[in-house]
């Protein structure tokens, strides 16, 4: 991954994470809730160049 980002992108209180690839594929990794991530969701592609 390029950039990444934490915050709550799924609206649950807990933190998620957002990663850019080089690619331009914007992946969100929700936090199951037992300190791991679950699977990655991508949630965008192509028009993005950075996180904010």
């Amino acid at each position: 991954m390029e950039n990444f980002k934490v915050g709550d992108a799924t609206g649950d209180d807990k933190p998620d994470l957002v990663a850019h690839e080089i690619t331009g594929t914007l992946w969100l990794y929700p936090v199951a809730g037992n300190g791991r991530f679950g699977g990655r969701l991508r949630i965008g592609w192509n028009a993005y160049t950075s996180l904010f």
